[in-house]
């Protein structure tokens, strides 16, 4: 069953920080702690049906993600270099919180990946979830997401769903934007 279980992930691959951030269809700014923490806006302008706070809680396998919500905000905080914290805020007031371990790379930070296997004694099922994120020149937040889910039957055929997100939330607040224009 194990060796089924290590055959699975090594045929089905995974993301990697830096395969995520060849994917982009963005150049973003030098990195900087400044630039990063801030206030976005939780919901793309374009389409309402995907939110920030979801595409950041989609690596936290436990974490109850509250649907996306037209009037709210997510607040970014890079604590360390290896804690992000994020926000999110209704009316200014922080209602969930959520705690992104990571790093700091190539001027994105890099969310640890979600990984889930489970072997069965004919089929495995492998998930894969991998996360960067950095600014844009205009101080706006880009994102880039893969998501990866495989069934690998014991003859190693089977079935994958593969998908790369690239994602830009409007920062809500002014006064990180100018700070960010003057560290480029």
């Amino acid at each position: 069953m194990l060796i089924a279980a290590v055959l699975s992930v090594s045929l089905c691959g995974c993301f990697s920080g830096r395969g995520l951030i060849k994917k982009s269809d963005k150049d973003v700014a030098p990195f900087s702690v400044n630039a990063l923490n801030g206030v976005y806006e939780n919901v793309l302008p374009d389409d309402p049906n995907y939110s920030l706070w979801q595409d950041l809680s989609a690596n936290e396998q436990i974490k109850e993600v509250p649907p996306s919500i037209q009037d709210s905000q997510v607040q970014l905080e890079l604590v360390n270099d290896k804690t992000l914290m994020a926000y999110l805020l209704i009316a200014g007031q922080r209602i969930e919180t959520l705690e992104i371990k990571g790093r700091v790379k190539n001027d994105y930070f890099i969310a640890n990946r979600a990984f889930i296997i489970i072997p069965f004694i004919l089929l495995n099922y492998y998930a894969d979830h991998k996360t960067v994120i950095g600014n844009l020149p205009n101080g706006d937040l880009h994102l880039v997401q893969g998501k990866k889910i495989n069934f690998v039957f014991f003859e190693g055929s089977g079935d994958s769903d593969n998908e790369i997100i690239n994602a830009d939330y409007q920062r809500a607040d002014s006064t990180q934007v100018r700070i960010l224009k003057r560290n480029i």
